[in-house]
């Protein structure tokens, strides 16, 4: 009987982490781009609105793709994908109504502007960097 050689399975924690990085450094420096536009009009707290929306975009889009990379491959692939959205979507959405109803500092320097900013900027990245993902995954598993 011959052995075959043991089948290496892609690391899909190393692929979160450099997606993860990826889209952070994508935000990051969106963020940088507009804490130099709005420190200008609204000084510190302008800066601190500007890392919120970076972190809130940062969040659920990690998220987003700890989903779309863990669902890959399987039955619920769909139902994954659906499921990303909605965390992708959701908490950015969740945390702009709620600073607009709480109101607060942060309300008052655009922070729901930022967060769209960060959004669409987070949006375009996580787009590349899933597909990018998803088809690096799927072309490991077909040739094992």
């Amino acid at each position: 009987m011959i052995d075959s050689p043991p089948v290496v399975q892609p690391s899909k924690s190393r692929s979160l982490m450099v997606g993860s990085f990826l889209l952070g450094a994508a935000l990051l420096v969106t963020a940088l781009f507009a804490s130099v536009l709005v420190i200008k009009s609204h000084g510190m707290m302008g800066i601190l609105a500007a890392f919120c929306a970076f972190a809130i975009c940062w969040i659920s889009g990690t998220l987003a793709l700890a989903i779309t990379l863990h669902t890959t491959g399987g039955m619920q692939a769909v139902s994954g994908m659906f499921l990303s959205i909605a965390v992708r979507t959701g908490l950015p959405l969740l945390m702009c109504v709620s600073a607009n109803i709480f109101g607060g500092p942060l309300a008052e320097v655009g922070l729901f502007g930022l967060i769209l900013v960060h959004y669409l900027v987070g949006l375009l990245a996580e787009t590349c960097i899933a597909v990018r993902m998803v088809s690096t995954y799927s072309q490991r598993v077909s040739t094992s």
